[in-house]
């Protein structure tokens, strides 16, 4: 028996609540792969339901693990520094202006006038004209990228806990419905 056989509401139930079971084993190794130092960023890596992936709005449902920025910066429940960990970041870097970035090599004059064009196109009539800035300087600290690659460590593994629980799931619906496989 085929998910498109069963009542839309049901096929979404059991769809996210597979994909959750495989989503939440993820959450759990990165979890465990994150680095502590309050504790605050594994608190904050949660699953969650797509919203942009829904069976009403376009025949797909989805679930995805994320980290919790918070409201603001004091919002003890939330993590907003966690991209900073993942990605890296540049300390101490300063801003300079286009003209100063042309100066110092951080781009060509070609480039800058194309930005420029492409900025002025866009400013709406009566607003004021912004100066274009660039990041210079600075030590470059390297991202841990701790999420990455316990995704890609781990995503086969999670791929056959959905696929296992699907079937599982298919066939206690189908006993339940009363209905021929």
């Amino acid at each position: 028996m085929a998910m498109s056989q069963l009542p839309d509401r049901l096929a979404t139930r059991i769809a996210r609540s597979v994909l959750r079971q495989g989503a939440n084993t993820m959450a759990r190794k990165i979890r465990a792969a994150a680095p502590v130092k309050t504790g605050r960023l594994r608190k904050a890596i949660r699953v969650r339901n797509s919203s942009i992936h829904t069976l009403r709005k376009n025949g797909n449902v989805g679930v995805y693990v994320t980290v919790y920025a918070g409201k603001n910066r004091k919002d003890i429940k939330g993590a907003w520094y966690a991209k900073f960990v993942e990605n890296g970041y540049s300390h101490g870097s300063k801003a300079v202006t286009g003209r100063q970035a042309v100066t110092l090599g951080i781009v060509d004059q070609k480039t800058l006038d194309a930005k420029k064009r492409l900025i002025a196109s866009k400013r709406r009539i009566g607003r004021y004209k912004q100066g274009i800035r660039y990041r210079s300087g600075g030590k470059a600290i390297e991202g841990l990228h701790f999420v990455r690659d316990t995704f890609n460590a781990n995503a086969s593994q999670a791929g056959q806990q959905i696929i296992s629980a699907s079937y599982v799931a298919l066939d206690s619906i189908t006993r339940e419905l009363g209905l021929n496989r």
